[in-house]
């Protein structure tokens, strides 16, 4: 009888166990569900509708990512703050992970201010390929629209446009630049603004100051915030 009783026990104590590993097998599984992602500290107009807003995220662990990408997906229960960049835990109950149509937001991991946002505005053009320019000359102009995700200026007489493809910390990646046609006095600071423009790969922004690099890291352009 003494046996029995012990080897009853010890079943139950084996029922316990199991039932505690299947606890934490699931919790495990759960958790594996959950993932971080960055979301910058502004919002972008949306391809498919430009009248709505997306998120501009990347998907990286690491803000050393040049990767950044629109989403028009919501998060649930995650409310953007505008200026802040944010790391975020989601949850998803798609294993496969494949879009943002089904996360939601469970907490806020970091967050840190979005140097991107001094972009935003207008600048004036005082070097390009470190050289100064004749003040007594119209100067380019470059303007940034972060939520459009656009740039547009004036290259010293024709008016010019272009899509910014990619926006990370670091990098900056532009489309094909339009330009009106009308015959400008001082065509060759024109054309050489132009050409530098269509080379730029990276940014720097120094208070008033912003710095535009190729891809080598030599700076090409300067500006000043008007």
């Amino acid at each position: 009888m003494f046996c029995i009783c012990n080897l009853k026990i010890e079943m139950k104590l084996i029922k316990i166990v199991w039932v505690i590993l299947g606890m934490a097998s699931l919790q495990a599984c759960t958790t594996h569900l959950n993932k971080t992602i960055w979301v910058s500290g502004f919002t972008i107009q949306c391809l498919e509708d430009q009248k709505e807003e997306c998120f501009y995220i990347s998907t990286s662990d690491s803000l050393d990512t040049d990767y950044w990408e629109r989403t028009n997906q919501t998060i649930e229960g995650f409310s953007l703050e505008e200026g802040m960049l944010t790391k975020i835990e989601v949850k998803s109950s798609d294993s496969s992970q494949s879009s943002l149509a089904d996360y939601t937001f469970v907490k806020v991991v970091e967050k840190k201010e979005d140097t991107r946002i001094s972009l935003n505005g207008n600048w004036i053009l005082t070097t390009i390929n470190e050289g100064v320019l004749n003040r007594m000359i119209t100067l380019p102009t470059l303007e940034f629209n972060l939520k459009e995700m656009q740039i547009t200026g004036n290259g010293g007489c024709n008016r010019y446009f272009g899509a910014v493809e990619l926006l990370s910390l670091k990098k900056i990646s532009l489309g094909a630049i339009g330009v009106t046609q009308m015959y400008c006095a001082h065509q060759h600071i024109e054309d050489e603004y132009f050409d530098a423009l269509s080379n730029v790969d990276q940014y720097i922004v120094e208070g008033d100051e912003l710095s535009l690099l190729d891809e080598e890291g030599k700076v090409i352009l300067t500006y000043l915030k008007q």
